[in-house]
């Protein structure tokens, strides 16, 4: 399974998400939601909110953006844009009933799929946790493609850690950790292509 919208040269990370279509699902693919429960500490899934803790997930490496996220009255507006685009505007913050304001966060997002299925899944998060979750692995795809390898998009098992905050509560918070990368074609980084390689191509 790979991602076919990204067309550029992946040797050049910022050269590919600059001129790669952000939106995987351009051709048409249902899209799905994800998000962390802290307090149930899980990974949910869908309109049915399943469950997928510990699950695989193949990230797009041209979908990654950066942006906000503003919670209010149980309604929430998000404003993305790609990471290789400037930070989108801050939107103004909105006031409650009670006179008093509830502020963006800086949020982060992708998108990926899971590895026995063409749909798309999206995730985007205004909390410290998804956000630092996040940066984690655009921190090791940049590392990857600054190293010329073209192996730049990641496999993710859906995890979680746990600490103690200074009230003594136990908090959970999202982990994405890398268990693997491919190509955009699909190809794992540990296997021998059998095809000829693309230079002798005709």
């Amino acid at each position: 399974m790979g991602f076919p919208t990204v067309q550029a040269n992946i040797s050049d990370l910022k050269q590919s998400l600059a001129t790669a279509e952000v939106d995987a699902g351009g051709s048409g693919a249902q899209m799905s939601f994800l998000s962390f429960a802290a307090r149930r500490n899980a990974w949910e899934y869908g309109r049915d909110k399943e469950d997928v803790s510990g699950q695989i997930l193949h990230i797009n490496a041209a979908s990654f953006v950066h942006g906000w996220v503003l919670w209010s009255q149980r309604k929430c507006t998000k404003v993305m844009a790609s990471i290789m685009e400037p930070m989108p505007e801050q939107p103004e913050p909105k006031q409650k009933p009670n006179g008093q304001l509830d502020y963006p966060s800086e949020g982060r997002g992708f998108q990926g799929k899971w590895e026995d299925s063409e749909e798309i899944v999206s995730f985007e998060s205004g909390t410290m946790g998804g956000k630092n979750a996040v940066n984690k692995v655009i921190a090791e795809v940049k590392r990857k493609a600054v190293a010329g390898s073209d192996y730049i998009f990641p496999k993710v098992e859906l995890n979680s850690y746990s600490y103690t905050n200074n009230n003594g509560d136990e908090v959970f918070s999202p982990v994405l950790e890398i268990v693997g990368w491919t190509d955009q074609d699909g190809n794992e980084e540990t296997s021998t292509p059998k095809l000829e390689p693309r230079s002798r191509k005709a």
